[in-house]
């Protein structure tokens, strides 16, 4: 329901631009299906907002690299170094 609303307001406040949407750590307490469902709808999203997903959170990182390796869903994935730099 939090993502909908987020989502909705990002749609209001846009006024037709097409507008980032920044999320950190949206999804720490989904299951293995509700998270892969989301990354489904955010693929389909990306179409229309360029979407900038932080997380530290293991298992939603290697969830959305396998999809990326599989060509399920359009994404980069940068991971942030312990020294703080970034590595592509």
């Amino acid at each position: 329901l939090y993502l909908t609303v987020r989502l909705a307001f990002a749609e209001m406040l846009s006024h037709g631009h097409r507008l980032p949407l920044i999320m950190d750590d949206p999804f720490a307490n989904f299951d293995r299906n509700r998270l892969a469902n989301v990354l489904h709808l955010l693929s389909e999203l990306a179409a229309k907002y360029q979407i900038m997903l932080f997380t530290h959170d293991p298992y939603t990182l290697d969830t959305i690299s396998e999809m990326e390796r599989g060509g399920k869903i359009p994404c980069r994935v940068h991971k942030l170094a312990a020294s703080g730099e970034i590595d592509s």
